[in-house]
Parts: structure tokens; C-alpha cells; sequence
């Protein structure tokens, strides 16, 4: 991760802070997570028949990447205050983690049965079966055998090697130019929205909308635009120990 932000965050963070932004990001980025992915998928917890109580059984899987980096940023903040580091050495040092967590991350998809592409015979092709969407389970035929639809694109295999590939972008950058004060971030979120957008389009398992748009297409237009906005740049990076 990038050095000169890791200096900072050293001379700040402690024991005694409990880690500032590390500790307070992981549990408001959960919550942010839920919260998200219970929005956007409101409909498998209060619709009819549903049970509203799911919504908080965190356990049974769903969390959503817009959430949790939203909450997540919230709570690093006031770690990071609470700490007397800058906060934009913080939010720089995390992003190629989080980025290489997103990838790893991606390989639930393929436990899950989801996020896939079009229909393919690539060597690489992703084997998807008929769900039982009450129980989560594959059905399987007389022979006890799982029931396949086929075989398409592993469109979350693609958004995890890309973002192994935007973290090392991410360390290559910095580390070459000397990028300013909360910029390694600002790439981040330039470079995994501009992938996402293009493997949401990839996808042809189900999607929610908004306004008659996937959701994840405006969430990732948004992300490139506001990204690439806050990009300042090389500079001399701020004094370490001052608040950014």
C-alpha cells in the first residue's frame, strides 16, 4: 500500500486509538453493506410471504459494495479524527486493500449461483444450476444429480482479476508519481466503478432497476464521474501528522 500513507497513519494510530480508521471502518462498513443490499433487495425480506426478520440475520449472506464503502469511509473518518491522523492518508493506504478484498470477495458469487454472463463454450465457462430459490439449493433430477441450464460467462471471475489488476495499478501509480493526498483513492473508485460498469453490462442473470436503469450501472456511472472529479493529481504530499 502506499507508503508515505501507511507513515501517517503510524505516527497516529495506536493501541490507544484502537487502530483509528481500521477498527471504526470495518463495523460501519457492515452496516452500510446491509443496509444497502436490503434496500435494493427489499423484496426478499418484506415481500409477501417473506420473512422481514431476515433482513437482519447478516449471516445468511448479502452485503452490498456501495453501502459498505459509504459507511465504511463514515466510520474510518471518525477513527481517523479521533486519532489525529489525516484522513485522505487513511482513505489511501485502504484502497488497494480493499480492492484486493473485492476480489476475493467476487468468489462468493460463484457459491451463490449468480452474476454471470451470456451462454458460452469457452474453455473457462461457468456451470449454473437450476436453484430451489426457497432453500438456496440445487435441484437435482431423478438421478440425484444437480439439475444444469448451462454454461455462460464468469462475469465475477472477470471484475476479480480486474480488480488484482487496478490494486497493482493503484501501488504502481503511487509509488512512481508520488500522487497527492487522497488521490490513490480517487483512482480507486475510478478504476473499480469504470470496470463494474462494463461487467454489469456482461451480465445476463437478473438485476434490480431503478428507474428503468440496473441499479449497478448507475451506481458505477456515478462512481467513474465523481472518481476521476477528485483526482488532484502528483504533489508533494501534506506533513505526516496533519489533518487532512
Amino acid at each position: 500500500m502506499p507508503w508515505r500513507s501507511w507513515q501517517a497513519l503510524s505516527s497516529g494510530c495506536g493501541s490507544r486509538h484502537g487502530g483509528c480508521g481500521p477498527a471504526a471502518a470495518a463495523p460501519f462498513g457492515i452496516v452500510g453493506g446491509r443496509l444497502y443490499h436490503v434496500i435494493t433487495d427489499n423484496q426478499l425480506y418484506f415481500a409477501p410471504g417473506k420473512d422481514p426478520w431476515g433482513a437482519l440475520r447478516i449471516w445468511e449472506g448479502g452485503l452490498g459494495i456501495w453501502g459498505a464503502v459509504a459507511l465504511g469511509l463514515v466510520g474510518a473518518a471518525i477513527g481517523a479524527r479521533r486519532a489525529g491522523v489525516p484522513f485522505t492518508a487513511f482513505a489511501d493506504a485502504a484502497a488497494p486493500g480493499l480492492l484486493i478484498a473485492q476480489a476475493l470477495g467476487r468468489w462468493g458469487n460463484w457459491f451463490n449461483n449468480e452474476l454471470y454472463g451470456q451462454a458460452t463454450d469457452l474453455p473457462w465457462k461457468l456451470q449454473i444450476h437450476a436453484m430451489n430459490q426457497a432453500t438456496g439449493q440445487a435441484l437435482t433430477g431423478p438421478d440425484g444429480s444437480p439439475e444444469i441450464i448451462g454454461y455462460f460467462q464468469p462475469t465475477f471471475l472477470y471484475e476479480s482479476l480486474w480488480c488484482l489488476a487496478a490494486a497493482s495499478l493503484l501501488m504502481f501509480l503511487d509509488r512512481k508519481y508520488r500522487l497527492g493526498a487522497g488521490s490513490v483513492f480517487a483512482l480507486y473508485i475510478t478504476f473499480y466503478t469504470a470496470g463494474r460498469f462494463v461487467f454489469e453490462l456482461l451480465r445476463s442473470d437478473p438485476a434490480n432497476t431503478i428507474l428503468g436503469a440496473a441499479g449497478e450501472h448507475l451506481g458505477s456511472g456515478t462512481g467513474v464521474h465523481r472518481g476521476a472529479g477528485s483526482f488532484s493529481g502528483p504533489q508533494a504530499p501534506a506533513p505526516l501528522g496533519t489533518r487532512a
